[in-house]
């Protein structure tokens, strides 16, 4: 059986490769333990020898950070030009020694002097930019900047959003 504490269920397949025993799902959960346990008497050899009861555990790894929130929204329009940007991530994280953030406005080159820090151990905030009036900007944040307690990396992360109009500006008045 293959159990991960709470369930227990039959292996989906097993298999004798030489002197192997090979127990299989069709799916693990990522970031679980799971105990195989092979009974006593379960399998036997050529010369009508059985196995004594067995037990292996093992934990599989977990998948890769994925985004849980962006701040501002992906294609939110009208953002104040002093508000955060920050990037919520579903796991705990830690920094990667190539973490690349950029912010980007539309048609124009990656601002200089941004850089991220990490808070609670799942928001990045981006810090180090100001924003300009009615623009669109990419935030990217590179593939490999952030990885979990597995060492597995995310992917690249980018998003849009536009800043708010300037406020309008009086050029003439009359009585």
């Amino acid at each position: 059986t293959i159990s991960d504490g709470i369930n227990s269920f039959t292996p989906s397949f097993v298999r004798v490769v030489e002197d192997k025993l090979i127990v299989g799902s069709n799916g693990f959960t990522n970031g679980t333990t799971y105990i195989v346990r092979v009974d006593s008497g379960a399998v036997v050899n050529e010369f009508n020898l059985a196995n004594s009861k067995t037990e292996i555990t093992f934990r599989t790894i977990m998948s890769a950070p994925v985004v849980s929130s962006f701040l501002p929204l992906a294609n939110q329009q009208r953002v104040a030009l002093g508000s955060p940007i920050h990037v919520s991530l579903t796991q705990s994280v830690k920094v990667s020694d190539t973490l690349e953030v950029s912010v980007t406005p539309e048609g124009g080159v990656a601002m200089s002097g941004i850089s991220a820090s990490l808070s609670a151990d799942t928001l990045l905030t981006l810090s180090g930019f100001t924003l300009e009036n009615a623009t669109t900007y990419t935030v990217a944040v590179k593939s490999g900047s952030v990885f979990n307690e597995d060492s597995v990396i995310n992917t690249a992360i980018s998003w849009n959003f536009r800043t708010i109009m300037a406020a309008p500006v009086v050029t003439a008045l009359s009585p």
